[in-house]
Formats: C-alpha cells, structure tokens, sequence
C-alpha cells in the first residue's frame, strides 16, 4: 500500500506524472471497500486537499471521484465532511464533470446524518451562500438533480436540530439566511419544469422543506 502511495506525485507538472496520478487514484476508487485502504486514506486525506490548487481538471475528477466513493462510506464519510468547504469550491467550476463530481460527493455526504452535522456547524465561507443560491440556474439536469437533493437532504437535517449550539457563522445560518431566496427559486422552477421529471419533484420536496425550517 505504501508502494501504491508512493506513486501519487500530486502537485507536479509533468503530464507523465500526471497520468500515473489518475491511473492511482481511480484505483483506489475501485478499492475503497478494503477497510485497511480506507483507513490508509483517511490517515493521509489532508494531503490530497493541500495540493487541490495544483492539479489537472483529469486529476482533480480522479479526486473527486475518489472522494465520492469515500464518502459513501460510513466509517470514512465524516472525514471527507471535515473538508466540506473545499469540495464545495468545485461546484462553481466551468467544468461539467468537475461539478458532477464535486455534487456527487457533496450529495453523499448529506445522506448521513453525521456529515451533515458536521456541514452544518461548518463556518460559512466566501461562496457558499452565491452557490447555493445558483443551484437553479444550472442547465446540465444531472448536476441540478444532485444540488437540489443535496439542498433538501440539509434542510431536512435542519428541520431536527438544536440551533443554540451553532454560531452566528456557520453553514446552518447561511443556509437560512438562504431560505427566502430558495423558495423564490423552487417556485418559479416549478411553474416551468415538467411535472412528471424527478427535478420537479424534488423541487417539490425541497420547498415543503423550506416553508418548514
């Protein structure tokens, strides 16, 4: 594992090297269900964000890609979690398969109530709240579809918290100070997406969610 590990050259520009990085990190992908891999990698998960600046759109999907299988994991989610703000920085990417990427493991991740927990007491970051509010002017179908289930999977989460402990920064406020602007959006999307789609009822779901918290 650790000759495995000694293969990854992140932060390097060389295409070679560059092209060993994807071969190796999509074969982790395909071997996170190894629990000795696993806690290999969460063990060394910071280094892969400290490079994130530096690498390739072909490294950084590989990465992603990574992550989101990691963080289907739910003894390893919570790590992935910790570094919520950095993921989330690749939503705004022009690269379709950058932000498919990056929602599929944000997606993930709100499927497990400690991750969102963990998201929620996040503090907010130069960004998020502009994200989020962008969610619905996203044209590819299978990106919206991930925001929007990301966004009520949160909600929802919010909907059986304590507010007290959380500060005035964190992810959670944002989120409410989101709120209003959100239910503008879902409503005028559903006047204008097709009833029988799955955008619309998620749509659906996300604004009960909202008149909720």
């Amino acid at each position: 594992l650790d000759d495995l590990c000694s293969l990854l050259h992140l932060g390097r520009d060389d295409e070679f090297l560059r092209s060993v990085n994807v071969h190796v990190l999509n074969l982790f992908s395909n071997l996170i269900v190894d629990g000795i891999i696993r806690e290999h990698l969460k063990a060394h998960i910071g280094r892969f964000f400290d490079v994130k600046l530096s690498l390739c759109t072909a490294e950084l999907v590989a990465l992603l890609r990574l992550l989101g299988n990691f963080s289907m994991m739910d003894d390893a989610c919570v790590s992935v979690g910790k570094y919520f703000s950095e993921v989330f920085e690749y939503v705004a990417s022009e690269s379709n398969v950058v932000r498919r990427q990056a929602w599929t493991v944000l997606l993930n991740l709100s499927c497990n109530k400690r991750c969102v927990d963990v998201i929620l007491k996040t503090e907010a970051f130069d960004g998020f709240e502009t994200g989020v509010k962008g969610i619905f002017t996203e044209k590819n179908e299978v990106i919206l579809l991930k925001s929007i289930k990301f966004l009520c999977n949160v909600y929802q989460g919010m909907r059986i918290q304590n507010r007290k402990p959380f500060s005035r920064e964190s992810i959670l406020n944002a989120l409410l100070s989101a709120k209003a602007n959100l239910i503008l959006q879902a409503t005028l999307f559903l006047t204008q997406a097709g009833s029988a789609s799955e955008e619309f009822a998620d749509a659906q779901r996300l604004l009960l969610m909202l008149e909720d918290c």
